[in-house]
Parts: structure tokens; sequence; C-alpha cells
């Protein structure tokens, strides 16, 4: 490898991908609203846990953003049995209530938005350059 292939390959490493922070903005907003909306909720405290992991270089939260997308699709996989199983299901996950206001939608539509989202959360999760990123020359840990 040249010198510069080395130095830019430290760049790359050394920065938050563009499409990981993008991923942690959207978790901290969605918690913060969640925890603005319902004080006190213990999953949206854990998914900004996982939000300072990631952005501390951590590889525990590697580990636990790759954990909590694998979860979300198994989540998601089961969705159309438990809806099958349960008209009262069906018709909760199809409507939107906004105020005094009542979306609904398709429950296709709803599942093609929620695996759209989920193939791009493990794009973002399994992709070598946000894997590279939390590869540390330096370890802090005391313990090794």
């Amino acid at each position: 490898m040249t010198e510069t292939s080395k130095l830019s390959a430290e760049n790359i490493s050394t920065r938050l991908p563009k499409r990981l922070g993008a991923l942690m903005a959207l978790y901290a907003i969605a918690s913060g609203a969640w925890l603005w909306l319902n004080p006190g909720n213990l999953f949206a405290i854990l998914i900004l846990f996982l939000v300072l992991a990631v952005v501390g270089r951590q590889k525990a939260g590697l580990f636990m953003l790759r954990g909590f997308v694998l979860v979300q699709l198994a989540i998601i996989a089961l969705l159309p049995v438990l809806t099958q199983l349960s008209e009262q299901i069906q018709q909760v996950a199809t409507r939107l209530q906004l105020d005094a206001n009542s979306l609904s939608a398709s429950s296709y539509l709803v599942m093609f938005v929620l695996v759209l989202m989920a193939g791009i959360q493990i794009w973002i999760a399994f992709t070598p350059k946000v894997a590279a990123y939390f590869n540390r020359k330096m370890n802090m840990n005391i313990m090794s």
C-alpha cells in the first residue's frame, strides 16, 4: 500500500459515515419525540444509549445496532402472521391517530414501508464502511 492509500483508509474509518449519522439522527429524534410524549419510556432511553454508543465508536454499539436491526426485521416478518390471527391488531396496525384526525392505510402499503425501512437499516448496519468506523487503533479497555 502506498502512503496516500493508507492515509485515505485512516480518514475513512475515523469519520462517522454519513448514512450512519443520518440513521443515528433519526433514532435520536424519534426517541426524543417518544420521550417527550411518554416520559420514562425505557425503550426510548435504550435507543438513546444505542446512539451514544455508536457515536462514541464503541464496538458494543455496532453489535447493539446490528442486533436491534435484526430484531426489528424479525418483528416485521411476524407482523403478517399476527395481523391474520387478530382482527383488532390489523385495525390498529393500519390506522394512524393524529390528534382528532385518523388516517387509514392499506395493510400492504404499511408492510411495504416497514420492509423498506428495515432494508435500509440493515444495509446501513452491515456495510463494511460502517464496520470500519468501529475499528480503533487505540484500545481504552483497562481489562485487556
